[in-house]
């Protein structure tokens, strides 16, 4: 081997591998550097929804507690209950529509797709939403969710979610009380 290709073959080792490992080494590390930033900012994001499903739950269960002592509920039930049978009496009819003001404001105005009363069988007898579902009138809670209606009896509870395939396959989620 000439002198001149050993020259260039020392060069290369001593100069250029050199460069090339200092690239790797520095590309490797500026990767974990992006991957750890990417993270921390996905934790951050993680915590904030958190919170923000924390609030969302205590606001359903203190919007349960809170209807709980709505004069009109406690007026409307034993209507509704009374006429579960024949819900073409006037009285029912304007118990209804009473509530219908009242609890469909109150659905839109906090986002929920419908308020369901039932009597302490766990039976439907109000819905204010329209069309079809699982949570029709006369069904019972219980077909929906047998551990929810039990546990609601004594506390307010959020269920699981629920795919309901009679409204078009969507999803629903089930908050009970006393």
């Amino acid at each position: 081997m000439r002198i001149r290709q050993k020259l260039l073959l020392v060069l290369l080792f001593t100069g250029i591998v050199p460069i090339v490992g200092v690239g790797i080494l520095t590309f490797r590390r500026t990767a974990e550097a992006l991957r750890n930033d990417a993270l921390s900012k996905l934790e951050v994001v993680t915590d904030l929804k958190v919170k923000r499903l924390e609030l969302f739950f205590s606001s359903v269960g203190a919007d349960l507690q809170i209807g709980q002592d709505y004069y009109n509920l406690k007026t409307a039930m034993p209507v509704l209950v009374a006429f579960a049978q024949d819900r073409t009496q006037s009285e029912y009819l304007a118990t209804v529509a009473a509530l219908n003001r009242q609890l469909q404001t109150f659905a839109r105005m906090k986002g929920y797709m419908d308020v369901v009363l039932a009597d302490p069988h766990g039976r439907i007898v109000y819905r204010s939403a329209k069309g079809r579902s699982r949570l029709d009138l006369d069904h019972f809670l219980q077909e929906v969710d047998p551990e929810g209606f039990a546990r609601a009896q004594r506390d307010v509870y959020i269920a699981q979610i629920f795919l309901d395939k009679t409204a078009g396959n969507s999803f629903f989620m089930l908050a009970t009380a006393p």
